[in-house]
């Protein structure tokens, strides 16, 4: 097949317009791994998005995926079919085996990398990394807000996103 599968976007000019590189790709030579492999080397690369249907070769994603995180780079993936009408649409066009979803997610997330919900999810966890970095040498972050509430929110997110703690306060607060 020739159409674009697994690593790709519909949206170019969403992330361009935030200054994240996009690419799509429909792995006919190249799969996410290889792109994992580069990115993993890539001193201008700060962080990697990644949209996949499937995983073809989990132990060469999951070692690809390792690089990143050795070298300090967040991967973020947003997961497609991921229900079972989900896998239907993606079979239609990729022949790909259903009833894989929930051990793709388990293989990606133990790799490492954090699995978002949506498409604005992805490209502002890019964002979000191009202009602060992966983490913060601690993996903590502070937050200030004008209410509780907003801080409990935001660190609910951060909680879910992985890798992200909160530092204690100090005596003095």
């Amino acid at each position: 097949s020739t159409s674009p599968r697994r690593w790709g976007h519909s949206d170019g000019d969403r992330p361009r317009a935030g200054g994240i590189g996009a690419e799509r790709h429909g792995e006919l030579d190249l799969d996410a791994a290889d792109f994992f492999d580069f990115f993993a080397s890539d001193p201008d690369t700060a962080a990697v998005c990644a949209y996949l249907e499937e995983v073809q070769s989990g132990r060469r994603l999951f070692q690809a995926a390792n690089k990143l995180k050795a070298a300090g780079k967040r991967l973020f993936v947003l997961l497609g079919s991921r229900s079972a009408l989900g896998e239907r649409a993606a079979a239609s066009h990729t022949g790909r085996l259903t009833g894989r979803a929930r051990l793709e997610r388990i293989l990606i997330e133990d790799a490492g990398a954090t699995v978002v919900e949506d498409p604005d999810e992805l490209w502002q966890s890019a964002r979000f990394c191009s202009r602060w970095g992966p983490a913060s040498p601690t993996g903590k972050i502070g937050i200030f807000t004008i209410s509780g509430g907003l801080a409990v929110l935001t660190a609910d997110q951060l909680g879910l996103a992985g890798g992200f703690g909160l530092p204690e306060p100090g005596p003095e607060v």
